[in-house]
């Protein structure tokens, strides 16, 4: 019994996170752990290097205007809604499409995003820094 109400018995607190962590260790293959850590990694190296070039590139866009406070805030909400939103419209397209079409759309929006940004993104760097 217990002394819970109605004979009910309580699972300890830490029984969600054992049972998550079983099933998660359980559900991955051997062999994918080190392509994991791999992907782990990359994720880190690309997000500190895209956050330095985007403020390299503010930096270059606002010398001179004494804008670049506004720039970066407005490019860091941005940046928030646009986390927000991918995150509900990837999750729709992964129920609707599957995992394996799921991340090939991915990986086609990341190319072509890559290419856009190849094509249509000149040197920012000004000839003469006026700062």
């Amino acid at each position: 019994m217990g002394g819970f109400p109605f004979g009910e018995e309580r699972a300890p607190a830490t029984a969600p996170a054992r049972l998550s962590s079983r099933h998660a260790h359980s559900s991955w293959p051997s062999t994918a752990y080190p392509a994991l850590v791999f992907g782990q990694i990359l994720s880190g190296v690309t997000g500190a290097v895209i956050g330095v070039l985007t403020v390299i590139v503010v930096a270059d866009l606002t010398a001179g205007t004494g804008r670049f406070n506004l720039a970066t805030g407005t490019l860091g909400a941005l940046s928030g809604i646009a986390a927000s939103l991918s995150t509900s419209g990837t999750g729709f397209v992964f129920q609707v499409l599957g995992p394996h079409l799921g991340y090939l759309l991915l990986a086609i929006v990341a190319a072509l995003a890559t290419l856009f940004l190849w094509m249509f993104l000149n040197e920012t760097k000004p000839e003469k820094y006026e700062d």
